[in-house]
């Protein structure tokens, strides 16, 4: 398996790396509802996200992401790892990484 960052220009093998199934959630007001369709359509990601959601839809999000049974989660604003340790514990065995996104100082 080959890391994979913003230069690479293969993103279907970054995706598909070691046979890896990629789950995405976004934020409500980030997601780019055309770039989600693309990932679905175009390169059998799953994604779980709406622009505009309801906070409750956005939570359903998160839930069904965890049902995949995530083995790595780089989450921004920690809503995933927190639903994961208040409702998955059960799942916590089975990650081997996390990692909080950090975002460049403006």
């Amino acid at each position: 398996m080959r890391a994979c960052n913003n230069r690479d220009r293969k993103p279907r093998t970054c995706a598909q790396a070691g046979g890896a199934e990629t789950v995405l959630i976004a934020l409500i007001l980030s997601t780019q509802d055309d770039v989600a369709a693309s990932l679905v359509a175009d390169w059998n990601v799953s994604v779980f996200a709406i622009k505009g959601e309801s906070t409750d839809t956005y939570n359903t999000h998160v839930r069904t992401a965890l049902d995949f049974k995530p083995q790595i989660i780089i989450d921004d604003g920690s809503d995933v790892v927190a639903t994961l340790l208040k409702e998955r514990t059960v799942s916590i065995g089975d990650i081997i990484g996390q990692r909080k996104r950090l975002r460049p100082a403006s």
